[in-house]
């Protein structure tokens, strides 16, 4: 089994196939220094680089090593909070308006990846999400019930558990809702991709340059140059006229604001042994995206190439091993399909996300410095979106402007990045998606 994510079968991480990329010296000086290479900064690095930027991104390890080539590849359109929350907390249109641009994020990311000619098996599949137990279904129903206009969302279908088969072959869930309007991509080659588009927009991209501190510089009088940064890394200093955070559920030891505002949590995935396709269709006979209504989410797909089963979910806090996890995520899979209980694995890996404590992604500025992250396990899409807008903002685009802008970034008292209070929170919620609610 190997301990990689099996997308870099295909698309292994940039940084192996352009050993070049290594030998980059770090400038002393740039006008936009991105720290993260994943998407978010990845595609703030194509709007500041196109707008004729000298741009600079850097990363601590290779480039993408992190959840961007690490995730399931669904891309949904959702804002975490739904309308109603929202709107008792902002006022309907705010609710509005941050719900849309989830749904832009979407539309952003289908009009890039088409655009642009990338090469990462995305197309439109749909999501089926399955009722763990007969109340969850129950809820689904008053879901499914609400107009569309109150839901400000695009419309969705209820599946009983006589019409399950359609989607998924199992006794496991009670039915469920269908999303038709869910996407699908390969994650490495989605990056991959992305990434010599950068590149050919002329950023200069570095890996292995950690960032150690970020600091400013000034000379006694000269009010322009106290607006700069002076940053410390692995490879010496460098300095920068704006600078733009993108290390989501990486973003530790550097900034301890946003490391105050973000929880960073594990998330586990398995790649099957390749199976006949007429087996692997009998359980799931479309190319749907697959997750369920439980708390501690599961989330699974055939792979692009429809031999494999990718199964992911959360099934620990600090476990950094996946060799660990495997076993219990191949009993979770058994669970909703028994006969692929002792079925081979042949790739275990994690990635970490990022949390908000109000479930919602963040964008901003402070006087140079940027940032955009939380995605909430909806990252493909919101981080593409977002990394997109914060590009643009740096570059000083108007429409770079979104309705996250000034909204506030909550943390809590007493937490300092270590995620303390998750471990309870765990136990309750395994304990709760197994209570056979009637």
């Amino acid at each position: 089994m190997k301990l990689t994510p099996y997308w870099w079968e295909n698309a292994p991480l940039y940084q192996q196939l352009d050993k070049e990329l290594d030998d980059n010296l770090l400038p002393s000086h740039c006008e936009v220094l991105i720290i993260g290479s994943g998407y978010t900064g990845l595609q703030a690095a194509l709007q500041t680089a196109r707008s004729g930027l000298d741009t600079v991104v850097v990363d601590a390890k290779d480039l993408g090593i992190g959840c961007s080539t690490r995730n399931g590849g669904q891309v949904s359109n959702n804002i975490k909070p739904d309308f109603d929350y929202l709107a008792k907390k902002h006022g309907e249109q705010k609710a509005y308006d941050l719900i849309q641009e989830g749904f832009r994020s979407q539309q952003y990311l289908n009009d890039f990846i088409t655009s642009e000619q990338l090469d990462c098996d995305w197309y439109k599949s749909g999501r089926y999400i399955g009722a763990h137990n007969p109340a969850a279904y129950r809820a689904m129903e008053h879901e499914a019930a609400k107009p569309i206009d109150r839901r400000k969302a695009y419309p969705i279908e209820l599946v009983t558990q006589a019409e399950q088969g359609q989607h998924i072959q199992t006794d496991f869930y009670h039915g469920g809702l269908f999303y038709p309007h869910v996407y699908s991509v390969n994650p490495a080659k989605y990056h991959s991709g992305l990434l010599q588009k950068v590149q050919l927009a002329g950023a200069r991209l570095i890996a292995h340059c950690r960032v150690n501190q970020i600091g400013r510089t000034g000379v006694a009088g000269d009010l322009s140059s106290q607006k700069r940064f002076r940053v410390q890394t692995a490879l010496g200093e460098i300095t920068a006229n704006k600078v733009i955070i993108a290390t989501n559920g990486y973003t530790e030891g550097l900034s301890s604001w946003h490391q105050r505002r973000v929880i960073s949590i594990g998330s586990y995935i398995i790649a099957t042994e390749p199976m006949a396709a007429e087996r692997l269709a009998e359980l799931l006979p479309t190319q749907e995206m697959i997750c369920d209504s439980r708390k501690l989410i599961f989330y699974y797909r055939k792979c692009p190439e429809g031999k494999r089963i990718i199964f992911g979910g959360r099934v620990s806090l600090t476990e950094t091993d996946p060799e660990k996890c495997t076993p219990l995520l191949q009993k979770e899979l058994g669970k909703i399909f028994p006969s692929m209980m002792t079925h081979p694995v042949t790739h275990s890996w994690e990635g970490f996300i990022a949390y908000s404590f109000d479930h919602m992604p963040h964008i901003g500025e402070d006087n140079g410095l940027h940032y955009a992250m939380g995605y909430c396990g909806s990252g493909v899409g919101l981080s593409s979106y977002f990394g997109m807008r914060v590009g643009q903002q740096a570059a000083g685009l108007a429409e770079g402007a979104t309705a996250l802008d000034n909204l506030a970034f909550p943390t809590r008292p007493l937490y300092y990045g270590n995620p303390w209070f998750l471990a309870p929170s765990l136990r309750f919620y395994q304990w709760r998606d197994r209570l056979p609610i009637a």
